[in-house]
């Protein structure tokens, strides 16, 4: 039986970045996640509309209305969450594809 989990990617204006991970993590993931959030924390509104314009299909996009940080970010989105477990990315964690398995 598969835990139930949730995806959540904070992300701070490096859409480079973004989507590479998002990209590669797409093609890599194998796991069913109940739900997937990015958290986008730039605060700048092209960088708000390339996320929602290119994974707002895939994921719940939250575009801070205002500069929060990471750890106010990962705070309110945890607030939303509704499984027990979490798999948190940040984009300054990824330098190679990930694939979320069981240990």
């Amino acid at each position: 039986m598969q835990e139930k989990m949730t995806f959540v990617l904070t992300s701070c204006g490096r859409t480079d970045l973004l989507d590479k991970t998002l990209e590669s993590f797409f093609i890599h993931n194998t796991f069913k996640f109940e739900e997937l959030f990015l958290v986008e924390d730039s605060v700048d509104e092209n960088v708000y509309s390339h996320v929602r314009r290119n994974w707002g299909k895939k994921l719940n996009v939250i575009c801070n209305s205002e500069k929060k940080g990471q750890i106010q970010s990962i705070v309110d989105t945890y607030k939303l969450v509704k499984t027990p477990y979490i798999f948190h990315l940040s984009l300054i964690h990824i330098s190679e594809p990930t694939r979320p398995e069981r240990i």
